[in-house]
């Protein structure tokens, strides 16, 4: 669900869920708290490795695009043979999204109950929050 970007695309998404489930069917959504990322956030550690003659470095960078709500992700790869040098990248842009505005997606379609928790930690002991 964190790759949707646009209001459409949630939009679009819900509706699907909500049309393809059957009656008292389950749709499970679990998405990454964000905010609690940034709140901890250590930078990743450059990694260096040896292997079959070759130095592979690996190195993570992360961006917030705050005016689109992007959590921006980009894993860079660097292989040296001695003579070559090449350079991955693997880049995701995952919306950043609260539980306020996963709710209002939510209540836009024909979804029925949605029951949900505030925090990973607190899922054993945490009363469920339902609304209709």
């Amino acid at each position: 669900m964190a790759y949707l970007g646009e209001y459409n695309e949630w939009k679009n998404a819900f509706n699907q869920v909500a049309n393809a489930l059957v009656p008292g069917g389950y749709f499970l959504v679990d998405l990454m708290n964000f905010y609690g990322m940034i709140k901890g956030y250590k930078a990743p550690e450059l990694r260096k490795y040896n292997v079959d003659d070759k130095q592979i470095t690996v190195f993570v960078n992360h961006e917030i695009d705050l005016k689109n709500s992007h959590w921006i992700h980009q894993m860079n790869i660097i292989i040296d043979d001695g003579q070559f040098v090449q350079h991955y990248v693997d880049e995701h842009k995952l919306t950043m999204i609260s539980l306020g505005e996963l709710l209002f997606h939510v209540q836009q379609t024909s979804l029925e109950q949605v029951h949900y928790f505030t925090s990973y930690e607190g899922r054993p002991g945490e009363p469920m929050r339902v609304f209709v």
